[in-house]
């Protein structure tokens, strides 16, 4: 799941090699750094993110005692998700989160 904090970094987790005397990583404050799977957990902004996502929908209906629904349901699928140049391990929770927010 990605998170988002009140101003508008979202937690990425992408494959890096972060040095143990720094604080960020171009830019990008760094959470955490698993060096055992070389990927690093980064709050970046939003606006630096790379998305190309298309979303569909579906509609479809249901019926239950003579009353029928129609229901509609949004779906996003993630082409590309990138942070300057870095593919992003947990774009689909990215791409949702950044899609949700339009």
């Amino acid at each position: 799941m990605a998170f988002r904090t009140s101003d508008n970094k979202i937690l990425i987790q992408i494959n890096a090699i972060v040095p143990d005397d720094v604080d960020d990583f171009h830019g990008a404050e760094i959470e955490d750094f698993d060096r055992e799977k070389l990927q690093a957990l980064l709050l970046v902004d939003e606006e630096e993110i790379e998305a190309d996502v298309a979303v569909h929908r579906e509609v479809f209906t249901d019926e239950a005692w003579g009353q029928v629904a129609v229901f509609t349901e949004e779906f996003i699928e993630v082409i590309s998700c990138k942070w300057k140049g870095f593919h992003i391990i947990n774009a689909e929770d990215v791409c949702q989160e950044l899609h949700h927010e339009v």
